[in-house]
């Protein structure tokens, strides 16, 4: 049934299974704030972090970066078209599969979706096989017809496409490095000065993640 879960600066390093897994048969409420996931689950193929609730889900300033499997599930296909799902000023990137994944029969999830200021930059499946900055449900879904909003993301080197079964927002930046400081110690500062403005203006200045701060991306500082 609903249920309601909250994670505020939460800390996931190095988990062998899923670092988080949120099942709700009804609407529910799950909010993930200011959290760092990175090094989860062993397998190539799995995920990091799956959600698989109908209910409104709030996602934002969360660094998913460097998992051995791909960065987040989502699989909504009981849940209600009109609860709200906003992810905003999340760095999800160098996952060994796509960044987001919204299973074939999850089209509600496309429906009062916001999903803006988000950085989905090399996604890098290791064997054989797609993927992408955000991988859509199997079938290509009409965002301005679902109240929803895709756009002023930036997606880079993400290993088949930035995004598919989806199109691109009007603002969304595709051709731009972020140059991470150092990606490989987790130091995910943005040095690329082109995209500073380049998010939703008045949203978002900073991220507050838990691991180096992007200050200058989603906007200018």
């Amino acid at each position: 049934g609903a249920s309601v879960i909250t994670l505020f600066d939460c800390d996931i390093f190095n988990s062998a299974a899923l670092a988080i897994q949120r099942f709700t048969t009804g609407g529910g409420f799950t909010s993930i704030i200011g959290c760092t996931i990175s090094g989860c689950t062993t397998t190539t193929g799995a995920y990091a972090i799956s959600i698989n609730s109908g209910g409104t889900i709030i996602f934002a300033n969360n660094f998913i970066v460097k998992n051995v499997s791909s960065g987040i599930e989502i699989s909504t296909s009981f849940g209600w078209p009109v609860s709200p799902k906003v992810f905003i000023n999340n760095n999800i990137s160098y996952n060994g599969g796509s960044g987001i994944t919204v299973d074939p029969s999850s089209t509600n999830f496309m429906t009062s979706l916001v999903w803006i200021n988000n950085i989905m930059a090399s996604n890098i499946v290791v064997a054989a096989g797609n993927s992408y900055g955000f991988s859509g449900c199997s079938v290509s879904v009409d965002i301005a017809n679902r109240l929803s909003i895709f756009d002023y993301n930036t997606y880079y080197a993400n290993k088949t496409a930035a995004i598919l079964n989806i199109s691109q927002g009007a603002h969304d930046v595709t051709t731009e490095n972020p140059t991470f400081t150092n990606a490989a110690t987790l130091d995910f500062l943005i040095g690329n000065t082109n995209l500073q403005g380049a998010a939703f203006p008045g949203v978002g200045l900073n991220f507050p993640g838990t691991i180096t701060a992007n200050e200058n991306y989603p906007g200018p500082n």
